[in-house]
């Protein structure tokens, strides 16, 4: 073991070596040796606990980037090993072993979390012995280290230094059970560190002044002038107001052009003659009409598909509702009618053509169920599908013979449901068409 081999890798004699060619191949940074504590004092951290494990935060971006390593068991226990003797470090410095062993677990929570996501990391024997299980048996590292952070920061002058070290293993690379795909983890993850960083600012630090040196400098107390001169702006006043009255008199002559027009149209002024109005005579009331419709479409429709054809009928209207759940009479997010239905279409054509001169307009309204269309879906809003729907059963009317000028459809979207829409077939119910026949009294 040396200081270029930490790891004591070069003794193993049936390691399989490969001769390079070009280049050397890039490889981790090799862990410091713990003999070199002598070198570091002159850059000794003043957190007892970042100086203490310093070897191994150094260490940690370099275990992320780094060429797959030829034993990752040797490795693994290469670093308990140093986590055991920075551990020992701290204790020695003062602190506690409680303290200690916490520091060892965030340590080597934040090793356990670069090297398990790397791909020769989760291949190896890796993750059924991580660190922390080795150094304590604790289970789900990536949601303890930050339930330990919440609780320092409730607390954060209770233990700033661990709340700095905790602070440093995120700014490392540790992510936790924000490692998830997409921004949402890295969104999280900057919040955390953004508030951990707020509880560490020095409060004394912020009143220092930026430079121990500096010398204000006297300016004079003069009159603020104008930047622009004032004629520039009252010659742009000038300007505004010229293209104000040129404008508004545009308007102005435009509308005296449209009332000399609407003068001139009106008729010549003539004498009214004065004359005794006769007397008013009651005209009788006019006789209405009752007929039924909608027994003559019931009796029309094939036997077959009578049970799809229902309705509601008043002395001025005729409301027609065609449904059907099996089969159903739409398919879901199509405009088409299914197969099978055209004959009930064309007995309500039939019916029509019989009665035309007891009947006026047609209206077809459209209905959907409550399920969103897809992006991928042409008419891509509801509405627009319950339009189709409404215009493919106006189409089929006026191929049996109902005439154009008296049919018109419209849609209503999902806005109307008769069914429930949290099940298949009510959904199917609610994917309809209504005829609205108005009768002529």
């Amino acid at each position: 073991m040396s200081r270029d081999d930490p790891f004591g890798l070069s003794e193993d004699r049936e390691r399989t070596r490969i001769r390079l060619s070009g280049a050397p191949t890039p490889r981790a940074m090799p862990l410091p040796a713990s003999g070199v504590t002598a070198k570091r004092s002159a850059r000794a951290h003043p957190n007892v606990l970042v100086n203490a494990f310093s070897p191994l935060l150094e260490f940690a971006p370099e275990l992320e980037n780094a060429q797959p390593p030829e034993n990752p068991e040797a490795l693994r226990t290469r670093l308990l090993e140093e986590l055991v003797r920075c551990r020992d470090a701290t204790m020695a410095q003062g602190s506690s072993l409680e303290r200690a062993d916490q520091a060892a677990w965030l340590v080597a929570a934040l090793l356990d979390d670069l090297a398990l996501n790397t791909p020769w990391g989760g291949a190896s024997a890796w993750p059924r012995q991580p660190l922390v299980v080795m150094l304590r048996g604790d289970v789900d590292a990536g949601a303890q280290f930050f339930a330990r952070l919440e609780e320092l920061e409730r607390h954060p002058n209770r233990d700033r230094e661990m709340l700095e070290l905790q602070y440093h293993c995120m700014a490392l690379g540790f992510r936790g059970k924000y490692r998830v795909p997409g921004r949402s983890g890295d969104r999280s993850l900057n919040a955390v560190r953004v508030a951990a960083a707020r509880f560490l600012r020095d409060s004394d630090a912020e009143g220092a002044p930026l430079s121990p040196n500096w010398k204000g400098v006297i300016a004079s107390d003069e009159p603020q002038r104008f930047i622009v001169p004032i004629w520039v702006m009252v010659a742009a006043a000038a300007v505004m107001a010229t293209a104000i009255h040129i404008g508004l008199s545009m308007s102005l002559s435009s509308q005296a052009v449209e009332l000399s027009a609407l003068v001139r149209a009106l008729p010549p002024p003539t004498r009214t003659d004065v004359t005794r109005a006769s007397p008013k005579v009651d005209a009788p009331p006019p006789v209405a009409v009752d007929f039924a419709l909608l027994p003559e479409f019931q009796a029309a429709a094939p036997d077959e598909l009578k049970r799809a054809l229902s309705g509601t009928e008043s002395v001025s209207l005729a409301r027609l509702v065609i449904q059907a759940s099996n089969p159903e009479l739409f398919q879901s997010s199509r405009a088409q009618l299914t197969d099978g239905f055209d004959p009930l279409i064309a007995s309500v054509a039939k019916v029509i053509l019989e009665n035309q001169e007891l009947i006026g307009d047609i209206t077809v309204v459209g209905h959907t169920d409550g399920v969103p269309l897809q992006k991928t879906n042409p008419l891509s809003t509801n509405q627009r599908l319950s339009e189709a729907r409404a215009a493919e059963i106006a189409d089929i009317l006026i191929q049996n013979g109902v005439p154009k000028e008296r049919v018109r459809s419209e849609g209503r979207a999902a806005t109307d449901p008769v069914a429930d829409d949290g099940t298949r077939e009510g959904r199917a119910l609610n994917r309809r068409v209504e005829v609205l026949v108005e009768k002529r009294l």
